[in-house]
């Protein structure tokens, strides 16, 4: 007999209710084996950019972060994809319409705890202008 898709999804989920521990030690060592693939389900999943298209944007940029030019870092965490959050801030991703570019981990960081605000980030740059030491 064979099982209903209902039923799969209800016995996995039982399943990992019961041992959710073990499973998530089994998907972490999954995870950090296979870096690489991981980066780009999540790139899919959320921005909707096929690794040709991410791949594309990275010979576009030439291999520099979008906001401050530095190369990015080898490994997969190295780059970031950057998207307008205005345009669709969703838990599910975005729409894969509003990608920007693709950033190093410190100015995807840095615009991200700024809000993506012109006006904070000016106000920001004033500050560290002021108390530059020439």
């Amino acid at each position: 007999m064979t099982q209903s898709k209902e039923d799969k999804a209800k016995y996995m989920r039982d399943y990992y209710a019961k041992n959710r521990e073990s499973c998530r030690k089994k998907m972490n060592a999954r995870r950090r084996k296979n870096l690489k693939h991981f980066a780009f389900y999540e790139r899919l999943r959320r921005y909707k950019m096929t690794e040709v298209d991410f791949k594309l944007k990275l010979v576009e940029q030439d291999d520099k972060c979008g906001c401050c030019g530095e190369f990015f870092s080898p490994e997969p965490s190295g780059v970031q994809v950057d998207h307008d959050h205005a345009c669709c801030d969703r838990r599910d991703g975005c729409c894969g319409k509003c990608l920007r570019s693709l950033l190093c981990p410190r100015c995807n960081r840095g615009l991200g705890a700024f809000g993506d605000d012109i006006t904070l980030l000016a106000k920001a740059i004033a500050y560290l202008e002021r108390w530059r030491r020439v």
